[in-house]
């Protein structure tokens, strides 16, 4: 069991001329030892996923956004299916590190 610890600070401002507190808060800051540090890279890695797909296949993106976007309202199934597969088979490889 990972244990935290908690730090936690009060912040107050006051007005000059009057001394009148004109706000409050306080601040938590939670302190993990590294062992949840190195758990919570493991469980981003699918932002990094995305990130790898959203720079690869952005050309890919925008053909099949720009195909779907000329075709509305009259969408059917299948209409931009080329730029579609272009699409899939970009993330896929992306995923599969073949990108």
């Amino acid at each position: 069991m990972t244990q935290s610890l908690y730090n936690r600070k009060q912040f107050s401002f006051h007005n000059r001329k009057t001394n009148h507190r004109l706000f409050s808060f306080s601040l938590t800051i939670q302190c993990l030892p590294l062992s949840s540090i190195v758990e919570m890279k493991e469980r981003n890695s699918s932002s990094s996923t995305l990130r790898r797909i959203l720079v690869n296949c952005a050309a890919q993106a925008k053909e099949y956004g720009g195909c779907v976007a000329a075709k509305v309202p009259e969408i059917e199934r299948d209409m931009c299916l080329k730029e579609f597969l272009a699409l899939k088979n970009c993330m896929q490889n992306t995923i599969r590190g073949k990108a």
